[in-house]
């Protein structure tokens, strides 16, 4: 049965090549990951809306009176998840659960596929 110093001994030390090796591949795997993670608040970005009012002026309204008020248009930022999946009227619980379903699923990946 091997003890825990005799394997230690067997790969090199308590911090040998290996470990640094590992170290600096993991540590380049995460940072390049941030590439991906730092654009998905993009992709939930709200356009600004307008809503017409009585005598036809346009007025900058939020985004859940424009659910209310059928006469408004809105100027598109970016072509994201906003229009594809129609979240303008949604509840913010949705569309926050739209933006963390990536890091929910990355938390469960690493404590059942790991």
């Amino acid at each position: 049965m091997l003890e825990h110093d005799s394997c230690n001994i067997r790969i090199g030390g308590t911090f040998s090549k290996f470990h640094l090796m590992s170290f600096l591949g993991l540590m380049i795997c995460n940072a390049s990951s941030g590439y991906l993670i730092y654009n998905l608040v993009f992709l939930l970005l709200f356009p600004k809306y307008q809503c017409l009012d009585d005598s036809g002026n346009a007025i900058p309204c939020k985004r859940l009176q424009t659910c209310e008020n059928p006469s408004f248009f809105e100027e598109p930022i970016l072509n994201n998840w906003i229009q594809d999946f129609d979240l303008r009227c949604r509840s913010n619980f949705t569309i926050g659960l739209f933006g963390s379903m990536f890091f929910i699923g990355k938390v469960v990946g690493m404590m059942f596929l790991s």
